[in-house]
């Protein structure tokens, strides 16, 4: 299954533990916007980022964000020239 990230689901998972991203930010020792970013969709992210906010809201990373599943039909198929 080939997948794409969606949009950002932070915003619900602090909602769900009742803290706010000024919270967050502080307990991460992060910039409020930086944040914002991520609620917002300005910004995805990275791997360890994610880890480390999941780790610290009591989620997992896959919580973090939608999952779209990306339909065989639509997946891009490389072909090396001359194999068949």
């Amino acid at each position: 299954m080939a997948i794409k990230v969606g949009r950002c689901l932070l915003q619900e998972q602090l909602i769900r533990i009742g803290s706010s991203p000024t919270d967050l930010a502080e307990r991460m020792d992060m910039k409020k916007s930086q944040i914002s970013d991520y609620i917002n969709n300005r910004r995805t992210m990275d791997l360890h980022t994610a880890y480390n906010i999941a780790n610290e809201i009591g989620c997992t990373v896959e919580d973090l964000y939608e999952l779209i599943e990306i339909p065989a039909s639509e997946r891009k198929r490389s072909r090396r020239k001359g194999r068949q």
